[in-house]
């Protein structure tokens, strides 16, 4: 695999630190989410699923129950398995949610690599999924939700794992040009457990099938990548999606909850109309908040495009108008995703979707950024040799990537976020010595990288890679910085949860416990025992009534 790179040595050692840098950060996520406890809707979900038959308790979820989303059967069915295997599920399910995710990405990986005969090895696989996984997750507007509370991980999360796993089976039904009685029955089900978590999911579900199927259409009669034998897998997927949209909304208690909620649903025109102004309020944020981790998204992916297609001498088939193409081409395809994924809150709720229903939006602008990066790289490594990109594009790439890390970790030492593109625009206008010294050594190192480039063009695409892994060590920082927080409550929580236990088992009714302070927006017990979420608890520790005072039990 490494003996036809120009700098095959340095390639696999690099390669190495690489799957080892992306892992750190997976790590950490895997470590605070095993401190992961009941939150919240948590209560309620355990009360409702309760019962000595499994099936009959998630039917009657599904038909009876109105406090929480129950027509969402995917999310209720998992929800129910995790309460028979025993709560210390709550733990264990950030880590397989992350594993999962990984290993799905590389499957998809693999088959992409098949069908378009790219000689992508087993590291250089992980290295993508890992980052795919790590910038995915490090960008979403509230992690906290989405990995580490169960309740709404399963809505937003679970439904991309399942997703990715959708997609890789599809894309090798696909490559083998023909799908079986069994493989179509298992995509059904897949496609219809998939969008059986959300109604955002189930949206973003169709949209990308959608795409998929036009995509089939247009490579309907190629030799190398035969469109025809996608519409099979492809139909019996959408069909699987609709089944599940049609789930959702007929739902016995789906009427009667969004008629108290929502009573007003939007029209045609508004929700069109909201779902456009909603998703360019999303991009103003993306851009303008979320600069920096999108930058290091771009540059990590340019260089591993740069670095893989270098071990193809063939001419170059990328010229700058497929490139241009090919980059318009991934940006209407990110604002058609983001699209599908603003219409359900704009319908239902004439709203924005809420920071853990963005997951999915944010996942598109980072696949679809990395997407871009690689198809820039792609360009880099074919037209090398031309003497205005050596010397015009590696020297732009290399003054950026030096703004980049000098504005990361020289802006604010002491930030837990990474600056916003206002806050650099106000620290590089005060510190005009310092951006012309970023501008000044980029240049020169950027020339540099260009003549190394000419010489040995391997060994420049491995310097950009380890620039790009500058954002890795800040992000990582960041990830297990919270590590110790997770930690102290879970304690506190597992010892509040032993006092609830031990005092209902000496008879009381009326139990009176320290409170926790709320979690990045996801309530706790409250000081009245008529809450909801007392409601809830005091049916689980099955008392009569159980609140929460101060002084809290955090530091």
């Amino acid at each position: 695999m490494f003996e036809n790179h120009p700098s095959s040595r340095w390639y696999r050692w690099i390669l190495v630190v690489v799957c080892l840098a992306l892992t750190v950060p997976l790590v950490g996520y895997i470590w605070t989410g095993s401190y992961a406890r009941y939150l919240q809707d948590d209560y309620c979900y355990s009360v409702f699923l309760k019962g000595d038959n499994f099936f009959a308790s998630q039917w009657n979820s599904y038909v009876n129950v109105g406090s929480y989303s129950a027509n969402r059967y995917s999310l209720t069915l998992l929800m129910g398995i995790s309460e028979e295997i025993g709560r210390f599920t709550v733990g264990l399910m950030p880590g397989l949610a992350v594993v999962l995710w990984v290993a799905g990405f590389m499957a998809l990986f693999r088959q992409v690599a098949r069908l378009t005969r790219l000689d992508l090895g087993w590291p250089e696989i992980y290295a993508l999924s890992a980052a795919l996984v790590y910038l995915a997750l490090y960008q979403t507007p509230n992690r906290t939700q989405i990995l580490y509370w169960r309740a709404a991980m399963l809505p937003y999360l679970a439904p991309l794992v399942a997703q990715t796993w959708l997609a890789a089976w599809i894309m090798r039904q696909g490559r083998r040009g023909k799908t079986g009685v069994l493989a179509v029955i298992g995509l059904l089900l897949l496609a219809f457990l998939a969008a059986g978590f959300s109604e955002t999911g189930a949206t973003y579900q169709a949209g990308m099938l959608g795409v998929g199927i036009l995509a089939a259409l247009i490579f309907w009669g190629r030799k190398q990548i035969a469109g025809k034998g996608f519409l099979m897998p492809l139909g019996a997927a959408i069909l699987g999606t609709l089944l599940g949209i049609a789930a959702l909304v007929f739902s016995p208690v789906n009427a009667g909850r969004v008629g108290s909620i929502y009573p007003e649903a939007q029209s045609l025109m508004g929700v069109l109309t909201i779902s456009a102004d909603s998703l360019i309020r999303y991009l103003q944020h993306w851009v303008y908040r979320v600069t920096l981790p999108t930058f290091f998204t771009f540059l990590l992916f340019t260089a591993f495009g740069w670095a893989i297609f270098l071990r193809y001498p063939r001419p170059a088939r990328l010229g700058f108008w497929r490139l241009a193409l090919g980059l318009v081409g991934i940006q209407v395809l990110h604002l058609f995703l983001m699209f599908c994924e603003m219409v359900p809150s704009a319908y239902a709720q004439s709203s924005a979707p809420g920071e853990r229903a963005l997951l999915a939006a944010r996942f598109t602008s980072v696949i679809t950024t990395g997407a871009t990066g690689f198809l820039v790289g792609t360009w880099l490594a074919q037209n090398l040799r031309q003497r205005f990109v050596r010397w015009a594009a590696v020297p732009g790439l290399t003054v950026l990537s030096l703004a980049g890390a000098a504005l990361l970790f020289l802006a604010t030492p002491t930030m837990t976020l990474e600056p916003a593109y206002p806050d650099m625009r106000a620290y590089l206008l005060g510190s005009p010595a310092m951006a012309v010294a970023i501008v000044a050594g980029g240049v020169i190192l950027g020339g540099l990288m260009a003549w190394i480039g000419g010489k040995t063009p391997g060994l420049a695409a491995l310097a950009l890679l380890i620039a790009a892994l500058a954002h890795v060590g800040f992000a990582t920082e960041t990830i297990y910085a919270r590590i110790p927080e997770f930690r102290f409550r879970a304690e506190m929580w597992d010892m509040r949860d032993a006092q609830i236990w031990e005092m209902a088992a000496q008879g009381q009714r009326e139990i009176e416990v320290r409170a926790l302070d709320s979690l990045d927006e996801i309530s706790e017990l409250q000081g009245t025992p008529d809450h909801w979420i007392n409601n809830c608890a005091e049916i689980y520790y099955g008392v009569n009534a159980l609140w929460a005072v101060e002084p809290v039990l955090n530091p």
